[in-house]
């Protein structure tokens, strides 16, 4: 199956803001601040872009600064995101304020950027005008691919430096991060998203596994005029999954006591795991990985623990390699 991307409604129950008057002390400031205060609850169809495939669907809007609504999963039939609450949080959001103007109350834009049987993807983002940045986030998913790439961008229209925080949150309940990898729990299943450690990091809150840049210790930097800041994840939803040990942009894999578990973003015939023994033995276990399901091996009949685990693709080149050691310390 292709991938398609298209316009639909998306029909929300959200609430009601007003703009009021900013306090006194407020009104002479630089760049003027805007108070919103919430006056009920309306029901909305919303006009979204869908990226749709075999394995997910995906929508995004323009409203509220621009946003991805939902990620369903078709495979287990499970909704992955927090819908929005009455402070119009929740869903996929990027850089929740910008600046003074927070852009959860304001429209952003929504666009295709991308159309062809291989790939789609669509962008979406706001400016604020008074601080002077902009962003858009690319979101894109292959035809055969159960994983969606994420790209935020943040440009400094002004003249001036400027600080930025770029972030992507993504709003669910019992989010865990460690390392590149964050995961958030879904009804059974798991939501895994890969970061490149040496430019990105996550971190979990109560309500959302929020990534930021990894190259400052609060995710702050100045930004210089004129320039563009760049954030980037993988997210890939794992049917029946509890748990996930380590990732990569390509494969998940969980080690128990119960066995290994493997998942895959794409097919994936002629890969093989490799397993390092306690005992200095090599096991290799040679595995076709489908998104539709994960790969599952028991550990058994090993002669001893594994302490490595390498999982090769076709061409022998390793798609994921974990120290098992420190599992079973712990």
């Amino acid at each position: 199956m292709a991938v398609s991307v298209f316009e639909d409604q998306v029909e929300l129950t959200i609430p009601i803001f007003q703009e009021v008057a900013a306090p006194r002390h407020e009104r002479f400031d630089s760049p003027p601040r805007r108070r919103y205060e919430r006056t009920g609850n309306t029901k909305r169809s919303l006009r979204s872009l869908i990226l749709e495939n075999q394995y997910t669907r995906l929508a995004a809007t323009n409203e509220f600064g621009g946003r991805v609504l939902s990620l369903f999963d078709k495979r287990s039939g499970v909704e992955v995101l927090r819908p929005l609450n009455d402070n119009l949080v929740g869903g996929i959001q990027f850089c929740p304020s910008l600046g003074p103007n927070d852009a959860r109350y304001s429209a952003g834009f929504a666009s295709v950027v991308q159309d062809s049987e291989d790939r789609a993807a669509v962008a979406v983002g706001s400016a604020d005008w008074s601080c002077g940045l902009s962003y858009s986030a690319e979101i894109s998913l292959g035809a055969e691919s159960a994983a969606v790439d994420v790209q935020l961008r943040i440009f400094n229209r002004h003249l001036w430096p400027e600080e930025v925080m770029p972030k992507i949150a993504i709003f669910g309940m019992g989010a865990s991060a460690s390392g590149n990898l964050g995961c958030l729990p879904a009804n059974g299943t798991m939501l895994a998203v890969a970061v490149d450690p040496r430019l990105a990091k996550p971190y979990a809150t109560e309500h959302a596994l929020v990534i930021v840049r990894a190259l400052t210790p609060d995710g702050i930097h100045t930004l210089p005029p004129h320039r563009t800041d760049k954030l980037s994840a993988r997210l890939t939803h794992l049917p029946e999954c509890d748990g996930v040990s380590h990732a990569s942009n390509r494969a998940a894999i969980s080690i128990g006591e119960s066995g290994l578990g493997l998942w895959v973003s794409k097919p994936r015939p002629g890969h093989a795991i490799l397993l390092g023994l306690e005992n200095g033995e090599t096991v290799e276990a040679p595995v076709d990985a489908y998104p539709e399901h994960p790969t599952r091996l028991t550990l058994d009949n090993l002669a001893s623990k594994p302490v490595l685990a390498v999982v090769r693709d076709a061409s022998k080149q390793e798609i994921l390699r974990v120290d098992l050691s420190k599992e079973w310390s712990e």
